[in-house]
């Protein structure tokens, strides 16, 4: 019974740091240099006046209210998608870069293009490095 009790607060507790996470009060904290107690003290009026309007707006889901929720989801989970697909892009990106060595290494072995006009025409001719 008390290991269930243990695993239940340890979930609360993890619940409440994934909320303070979703709240950005973690994150503000570093960022401005504040302590947690600061940040909480200036975030908490903010949160606590939207869930007033919250509840005072819950009766109105179920007459059509719902839409903007939807509506909102959905720009949610886009913004969250597009946010992973770039992390994911750096990432790649970060994979296949080669070093700057390697780079002028490899410039150094292959003939480079050079044209005497001033446009890419037929003058076109194959020189190296110099």
């Amino acid at each position: 019974m008390r290991q269930h009790a243990t695993r239940i607060a340890c979930q609360k507790l993890e619940q409440f740091e994934l909320f303070w996470r979703e709240f950005e009060l973690l994150p503000v904290a570093r960022g401005w240099g504040w302590a947690l107690w600061r940040v909480a003290l200036l975030f908490v009026p903010l949160i606590a006046v939207a869930l007033v309007f919250l509840g005072a707006n819950m009766v109105k889901i179920l007459e059509g209210g719902y839409v903007p929720l939807l509506v909102a989801a959905l720009v949610l989970m886009t913004m969250r998608v597009w946010v992973k697909g770039t992390k994911l892009l750096a990432q790649k990106d970060r994979a296949a870069e080669m070093p700057l060595t390697d780079l002028l290494a490899m410039l150094e072995r292959r003939p480079s293009l050079s044209c005497t006009a001033s446009s890419i025409s037929r003058f076109c001719r194959r020189t190296t490095w110099s």
